[in-house]
């Protein structure tokens, strides 16, 4: 009994020296050239703070909002890298936008998770955290009204439909994105 307490104590120190050495290097991920984290976005008040973005003007903004990486899940990510992958020679820009507890964005412990779910996922895009004010106005204006969700804006900045198709489907999203990357 002995033992396994000084083997599990002997554990914990370093799994505590182990989070503590890599706690600054994950908090200080910054991105890479196609995954892009969008750090001033607690301070988007509204979808046109985000949307009116000068390296957004003239594209397809497709836009998914869940919990942070864990709500991909119900969908699951593949469908969405597809979807990423089938237009990655279109003018179409993904952003992805994780919903923020109102203490969520201002700790640097779930900052830290955020900045490690999108490092490990390599989900290309723009990445922003969405404060709960921001959530509830775009929740209202959705017919959904929860989350996961996902919006397509067209490429003169304005919200074309609200309840976008998921990435999995396919044969209602393709023939809009077409569509609006085609005006």
């Amino acid at each position: 009994m002995k033992i396994t307490l000084k083997i599990l104590g002997i554990a914990a120190f370093f799994i505590a020296i182990g989070y503590v050495l890599t706690y600054p290097f994950e908090l200080s991920y910054s991105g890479t050239n196609t995954v892009k984290i969008l750090v001033e976005s607690e301070h988007f008040s509204d979808l046109d703070d985000l949307i009116k973005r000068k390296e957004f003007n003239g594209k397809v903004l497709y836009i998914s909002i869940a919990e942070p990486f864990e709500s991909y899940f119900d969908d699951g990510l593949g469908p969405l890298k597809e979807l990423m992958n089938h237009y990655r020679h279109e003018e179409i820009v993904f952003v992805h936008l994780s919903r923020a507890d109102s203490d969520y964005g201002r700790k640097n412990n779930e900052i830290r998770k955020w900045k490690v779910g999108i490092e490990a996922y390599k989900l290309k895009g723009y990445h922003a955290l969405m404060l709960p004010d921001l959530q509830k106005k775009i929740l209202k204006n959705s017919l959904k009204g929860f989350l996961p969700m996902y919006l397509i804006v067209d490429k003169y900045g304005n919200i074309v439909d609200y309840n976008a198709p998921k990435p999995y489907q396919k044969e209602k999203l393709y023939p809009k994105l077409n569509e609006l990357l085609a005006l």
